[in-house]
């Protein structure tokens, strides 16, 4: 096969199209440069971890329960990040889509380029591959993608039907998809209701009107390729989540850095455990009580590192505000200007890939 076209640069890197120095980073954003707690070194400190067993075995009244609120409230306004155990999804079901993803990423690159860019929904984003940022972007990412529209079954097949030897096997890779994306999207829309409830709000009532039914999520497996020079290229750079909440099920390789208190603090891999990061739209939903957790995903130079990432968005376009009930409730004036979800996306996205992103701050009002 002849070269593939692309325009993305870890795709150009594999033809012969960009060097390992068209990948580092200025200096003061290298990995190296910063000041970074790695793996091995006070791993996972900060970072806490919350059983939300009590979800499916308590009373809302339970002081079990309240408990529970509690803990994932402190920690969404400590820290933006926490790992949750006990979730209700079935981790050998991770596990498959993690074996489905390694096969795929193993595909000659003409070949993952079938799936690409198969469809594009105006706030999820495109599905299909995608093989690194822009090669035009000055600070390049050293990662590919495969992204799924999780409510598109006719998509997913197809998309199967790339790295599945026959259609009972591409139908048994969409049933494990529909699993693990029913699974997220429960989870997701529950840990949305309980962090609403840590707020004192009665959390069923705001998901519905602000969330709607099913949202628009997408979900991302990924790939960081072994990096020889990982002291100076970063698989993904600083930025926040555009999202509401993400959630993500990482191997056991670590790579996840979250910012805490000036230092980047690697993210513990558990097999039982996911990660949850409250996004942009959740800080200034809660109207700076919840923290939108700024991370990248840093490389090394033996082992590949793979993830599984969903993202909870909303499916209403609609102004980017603090909760009225929250404001009303607290007697608090709005410490955010309003703006569409919509036109935050773009400015989020126009920003991260010059690793200039900054969150929700420049939608903060001086003063408040």
């Amino acid at each position: 096969m002849g070269d593939v076209v692309s325009g993305e640069c870890l795709a150009d890197f594999q033809q012969g199209k960009l060097t390992l120095k068209d990948f580092e980073w200025e200096p003061h954003l290298r990995p190296i440069e910063a000041k970074a707690k790695l793996a091995g070194e006070d791993d996972g400190a900060g970072v806490p971890e919350v059983d939300i067993g009590p979800l499916y075995r308590s009373d809302k009244g339970s002081a079990e329960y309240a408990a529970m609120v509690n803990s994932l409230a402190e920690a969404a306004s400590s820290c933006g990040f926490f790992q949750v155990l006990n979730h209700g999804l079935r981790v050998g079901a991770l596990e498959s889509l993690y074996t489905y993803g390694r096969r795929f990423f193993s595909l000659p690159l003409h070949l993952k380029y079938g799936t690409s860019k198969l469809s594009c929904h105006p706030t999820s984003g495109p599905s299909g591959y995608i093989c690194g940022n822009s090669s035009s972007s000055p600070n390049k990412w050293w990662t590919e993608a495969l992204r799924f529209p999780c409510q598109d079954k006719a998509s997913v097949l197809s998309m199967a039907a790339t790295f599945c030897p026959d259609d009972q096997e591409a139908q048994q890779f969409s049933d494990i998809m529909d699993e693990c994306t029913l699974g997220f999207a429960r989870l997701s829309q529950q840990l949305a209701v309980l962090l609403f409830q840590g707020l004192g709000l009665k959390g069923e009532d705001i998901v519905k009107e602000y969330v709607d039914d099913v949202g628009t999520p997408a979900l991302k497996i990924s790939h960081y390729p072994p990096c020889p020079e990982p002291t100076k290229i970063l698989g993904l750079p600083p930025h926040s989540d555009v999202s509401i909440l993400t959630l993500l099920w990482q191997d056991q390789v670590g790579g996840l850095q979250v910012r805490l208190n000036g230092d980047w603090v690697t993210i513990k891999p558990r097999q039982d455990a996911l990660v949850v990061n409250i996004g942009d739209v959740f800080q200034v939903w809660s109207n700076d009580c919840y923290i939108s957790g700024v991370h990248r995903a840093t490389l090394n130079a033996r082992e590949p590192r793979y993830s599984i990432g969903y993202f909870y968005y909303s499916g209403k376009e609609s102004m980017l505000t603090p909760i009225p009930e929250l404001l009303k409730q607290r007697e608090e004036s709005s410490k955010f200007r309003s703006t569409l979800l919509s036109e935050h996306r773009s400015y989020a996205y126009s920003k991260v890939g010059k690793g200039e992103s900054k969150g929700v701050e420049y939608l903060k009002i001086l003063g408040n």
